[in-house]
């Protein structure tokens, strides 16, 4: 039998000039549920292949992200959130020409929801998250995403990563102030194709953008391009980046970004997670 090894990265924003903290409700809560929610999906034989953190902060917030995913597979994409909020949705979107078909949605007025999806095609497909109401005396809230298939890497891998990532959160905002505000882990698989985060950044911020991981891994590159119409403009790259390292990005203006995260030299394993951090509390 095919031994397979897992090699992890860790990329964390770390955006300057904050100066408020909310220890009562942070990423720690959500991720630590996430970790959880993992290892039921272990226990049940249901492989989870990505978890995303973020935070929604009015009705109109949508956040967005991006999977391929796979013809051969059927996807169960879950959705919850914190006690701060108490009604969100989940929408799935395919490409057709050059729109975004809704082809899935859970808006049952709860705090999770719950789609499946079998793809036709093997494609990129859109999904976002709305809060459509906020808990009383809450004006934001925290959820976790998450998609599963009835193959992968292990959900008890990343759970384990989740884990270990908590505790570079937790050093991270006792020495620099900064409050963890979304997170992303995801399976890099080749050094030929990169794996992408996108995120909206408020302008006049300055972000670090760090990379951390494992021994399967000798060093990565991380480029950052912003959305201009249908395209994306590249901004910058730095090249081998030994684990440690960081990129800046000071958007000049607020604006959708797209960070990309490539192996430089070839993997020495067949699958990799990694998860991509954002530190910050006005940025919200």
């Amino acid at each position: 039998m095919k031994k397979v090894y897992f090699f992890l990265i860790s990329i964390f924003f770390l955006a300057l000039g904050l100066s408020e903290i909310n220890q009562a409700q942070s990423l720690r809560g959500i991720i630590e549920s996430g970790i959880t929610v993992a290892n039921r999906l272990t226990a049940a034989n249901i492989e989870m292949v990505r978890s995303n953190f973020d935070i929604l902060s009015t009705t109109s917030d949508i956040k967005r992200t991006y999977r391929v995913l796979s013809a051969k597979q059927t996807y169960s994409i879950g959705v919850f959130a914190n006690e701060g909020v108490e009604n969100l949705a989940l929408i799935v979107y395919e490409p057709v020409g050059n729109d975004w078909v809704e082809i899935a949605r859970g808006d049952s007025a709860t705090w999770r929801e719950y789609v499946s999806v079998a793809p036709t095609t093997t494609q990129l497909y859109r999904i976002d998250v709305v809060a459509n109401k906020f808990s009383s005396g809450y004006k934001y809230g925290y959820y976790n995403l998450f998609i599963a298939s009835s193959t992968g890497i292990g959900s008890q891998k990343i759970s384990n990563f989740m884990d270990a990532t908590l505790s570079e959160i937790k050093t991270t905002e006792t020495q620099y102030g900064y409050q963890a505000m979304c997170g992303e882990f995801d399976i890099l698989n080749s050094s030929f194709t990169a794996k992408s985060m996108w995120r909206n950044l408020v302008g006049g911020i300055e972000y670090h953008l760090y990379a951390c991981f494992g021994s399967g891994i000798d060093d990565v590159d991380l480029s950052v391009y912003r959305e201009v119409g249908t395209d994306w403009v590249y901004q910058r790259t730095r090249e081998h980046c030994q684990s440690g390292t960081f990129i800046d990005v000071t958007p000049a203006s607020d604006g959708f970004y797209r960070f990309d995260v490539q192996a430089h030299s070839e993997l020495r394993s067949i699958k990799c997670v990694f998860p991509a951090v954002n530190i910050d509390e006005k940025a919200r």
